[in-house]
């Protein structure tokens, strides 16, 4: 096992008990599902695990609420009010629709950013009972196994795996090998064991702060990068949690060139 520092160890026993109550109504199918207005799937595991983890982060980081002015931030809940670049966000179940449909790769996500960059996240894989633990300036590693993550080391957009999900094609993106994935969790795998090279993500309609914020600090602290198409960092605050400038992941070596790429493509249109 990997030794985290004492906040980053918080957020981790938060998301594997979180994993716990997702994985108990996994198993015995105990739930109800309806549809929110964007067309995805909720249900009442969802809602539940969102208040648990709600109330155990008020909790548990009373501290740096009142220290920070940091907003916990649930995809279940509305925003609470207030302007704050300081946040924890929560998603209780990513990949909800594979979680409804009794499919591996559903996780319970959190992300605790300060000043509007990502410090420490967590995926926590719920059936796999293995989780994904980052943090800034320290690494990304396999919690359970210790494994450290790290991307691929591909330079050239022709030999390029790259990860869609969704309609978020860019056609004239598209590498030697194409790989359609389902949750961030597998992405987060993906990226950090240079299985892929690189995602394209031209809106946030389906995609949030807390969605992204994870596999942000993931993927960088793999070695990769994460940027909106300007090539600029992702900036979370209360104001920016459906950011429109897009988000290009990589592993850092083919960056700049789909950048490059998406802004001589976009000058077009």
């Amino acid at each position: 096992m990997v030794h985290l520092s004492p906040l980053l160890l918080r957020l981790y026993q938060l998301a594997k008990e979180a994993a716990e109550l997702v994985f108990a109504d996994a198993i015995s199918q105990d739930f109800t599902v309806a549809i929110k207005d964007d067309g995805t799937p909720q249900t009442s595991t969802d809602i539940c695990a969102s208040k648990y983890l709600l109330d155990e982060c008020k909790k548990r980081f009373a501290k740096e609420i009142a220290e920070h002015d940091l907003v916990v931030i649930s995809e279940e809940e509305e925003v609470p009010s207030g302007t704050s670049n300081n946040l924890l966000l929560i998603d209780p179940i990513d990949g909800t629709h594979l979680f409804v449909n009794h499919h591996q790769g559903f996780a319970v996500m959190l992300a605790l950013a300060f000043e509007g960059e990502v410090r420490f996240a967590v995926i926590y894989d719920v059936i796999g009972k293995n989780a994904i633990v980052a943090e800034k300036g320290h690494g990304a590693f396999f919690y359970e196994t210790g494994v450290r993550l790290h991307v691929s080391e591909t330079r050239s957009l022709a030999n390029a795996v790259r990860l869609v999900s969704g309609n978020n094609c860019f056609e004239e993106f598209l590498a030697a090998d194409v790989v359609p994935v389902s949750g961030i969790l597998e992405k987060a795998i993906l990226f950090g064991m240079g299985k892929a090279d690189f995602a394209i993500y031209p809106d946030w309609k389906t995609l949030h702060a807390w969605d992204i914020a994870p596999l942000d600090l993931i993927v960088r602290e793999a070695g990769g990068r994460v940027t909106d198409f300007s090539g600029n960092p992702l900036v979370y605050s209360t104001e920016n949690l459906t950011p429109e400038n897009g988000i290009v992941i990589s592993n850092a070596l083919l960056h700049d060139q789909i950048v490059a790429e998406l802004y001589a493509h976009l000058k077009k249109k």
